[in-house]
């Protein structure tokens, strides 16, 4: 093993490198003995071990075709660890949902190599690889021409490695959903050579992901539902707000939309403004709907309904400031609102965005105490605040939804 070599003793009993042995060789009745090393994977890992009875037993004849004995079990040794290997390889490829490409890159991608578990979607590799099946006929018809052109602009950007989703169609005509992560081998040239990389069958997880979808947007669907059905419970009390809340709602997210929050934002806005004045419960009906001037005391009343809205709302756990929407929707940028004259940025973004739908909603609406100002002098309103008392962002974002884009306030 050290030598890596065959080693002999042709007389073991007189042979001095022998001598620890030499009484155990006499009673087993060894003359001679040679020993030949075996390798695998590289490395010497054991040793054929002969003895012979008489001595000068192993000619150069017998050493010779020893040593070739030696190397072909070495030669066995390491063919049985790769097939090992290689067995042990295919049970992990055969069993794993992921599926190795490799495709040319040329008109219908054509496969030069897949791994054997492609049967799972009950193709052969030997069909793909040999042209009778090119991949792109088991891309789904509906995908195909995304997926193109995805690649097309990946190729363009010169990126190195890029991952898609979308469905295949199986053998057997089933659809199932992948996730190909894919890697671009390009020559010195910078040429294409070949796409390579894995498609992960991830089918159950794209349903499970849309399942949740759904329960989201029944979740939604409900809250909507409460928040509408809360409005109308303060529309009853003042009937000449009626659908006051839901306008604003959805003025406030159509602002945010032009403002290019995302669609969580909205979806929030929408539901404040739904809300955003449900403490007008605690208000008497009377001053609710009075005709003429409120008193100081009276509007002060009214002006409770902000501290009140947040009571009612802020142990109801949204995904969103709901509550406190509804507390700062009459602040105002130079601390002139209420309830609590905040300033600037210490009123919450969407409060801001809020304040301004309600007041273009209020001033383009009937009151009891006063017939519609019209959407034009509420407009004009908003703009002469911009920045002073209304955030000026958000002005700008409603000014060009009326003013630009025809919006309308819903019936």
């Amino acid at each position: 093993l050290a030598s890596g070599k065959h080693v002999v003793s042709n007389d073991f009993l007189k042979d001095p490198r022998t001598e620890p042995w030499r009484e155990a060789a006499r009673t087993a009745g060894i003359g001679a003995s040679a020993a030949f090393p075996f390798r695998a994977g590289g490395e010497f890992v054991g040793t054929l071990n002969l003895y012979a009875s008489e001595p000068e037993y192993f000619s150069a004849k017998e050493l010779d075709t020893l040593d070739t004995l030696a190397k072909d079990i070495s030669y066995g040794l390491d063919n049985l660890d790769r097939i090992q290997q290689l067995s042990t390889e295919s049970k992990v490829i055969e069993s794993s949902p992921v599926v190795l490409f490799r495709w040319r890159a040329s008109e219908g991608w054509p496969v030069e190599f897949v791994s054997q578990n492609v049967r799972q979607w009950g193709y052969s590799a030997a069909g793909l690889m040999s042209g009778r099946i090119k991949f792109e006929q088991m891309v789904h018809p509906d995908d195909l021409l995304r997926i193109q052109q995805e690649m097309e602009n990946y190729t363009r950007d010169r990126a190195s490695e890029f991952t898609q989703i979308y469905r295949i169609v199986t053998n057997s005509g089933a659809t199932r959903w992948v996730q190909d992560n894919t890697l671009i081998e390009r020559n010195v040239d910078g040429v294409i050579n070949f796409y390579q990389g894995t498609l992960t069958d991830i089918t159950e997880s794209k349903i499970a992901d849309e399942t949740i979808q759904s329960y989201v947007k029944k979740l939604e669907s409900a809250v909507l539902g409460t928040a509408a059905a809360v409005s109308q419970m303060v529309e009853l009390r003042d009937p000449y707000t009626a659908g006051h809340e839901r306008r604003v709602g959805m003025l406030a997210a159509a602002i945010a939309a032009e403002m290019g929050l995302d669609e969580n934002v909205q979806k929030g806005l929408q539901i404040a403004g739904a809300v955003h004045d449900v403490g007008k419960i605690v208000v008497p009906a009377e001053i609710l709907t009075k005709p003429g001037r409120l008193s100081a005391a009276e509007l002060a009343l009214i002006q409770e309904h902000a501290e009140q809205g947040y009571s009612v709302l802020k142990d109801v756990e949204f995904p969103w400031p709901v509550a406190e929407v509804a507390r700062q929707h009459h602040e105002r940028l130079d601390g002139s609102g209420y309830p609590r004259g905040l300033k600037g940025d210490d009123i919450l973004l969407e409060a801001r965005i809020i304040a301004v739908a309600d007041v273009v909603e209020a001033m383009s609406s009937n009151r009891p105490y006063r017939p519609t100002k019209g959407i034009t002098l509420a407009l004009e309103e908003i703009e002469k605040g911009a920045g002073r008392l209304f955030d000026t962002m958000a002005v700008a974002a409603c000014l060009k939804l009326f003013r630009e884009k025809g919006y309308t306030l819903p019936e």
